[in-house]
């Protein structure tokens, strides 16, 4: 089994992950005002015990990793290429290198 954090490519860019939670925001806005999801119900998709722990990653105070991007995306029913198109880019390419 692959660990996630040492995948070729999965290096953390503050500015990408930033901008990632901002997409992983404004989709769960979209959700929330649409669905009538909150953070409660979204942790209990994710198998995530407590509540809290969605808001620290929607505060940043907890990194996005490339298994909590598939884990939010599969819960919001969205591609990960949503939530950080560049990391999961960035993975793929290391699967899959161009041929020259």
């Amino acid at each position: 089994m692959a660990i996630a954090s040492k995948l070729p490519g999965t290096e953390n860019d503050k500015e990408q992950m930033r901008k990632a939670v901002d997409n992983l925001k404004k989709i769960y806005q979209e959700k929330k005002k649409k669905e009538g999801l909150n953070q409660t119900k979204l942790a209990k998709l994710m198998g995530i015990k407590q509540q809290s722990a969605i808001s620290q990653y929607f505060l940043g105070k907890i990194d996005l990793n490339i298994v909590t991007v598939i884990n939010f995306a599969e819960a919001l029913e969205v591609s990960p290429l949503e939530i950080w198109p560049e990391l999961m880019q960035r993975v793929y390419d290391s699967y899959y290198p161009a041929k020259n």
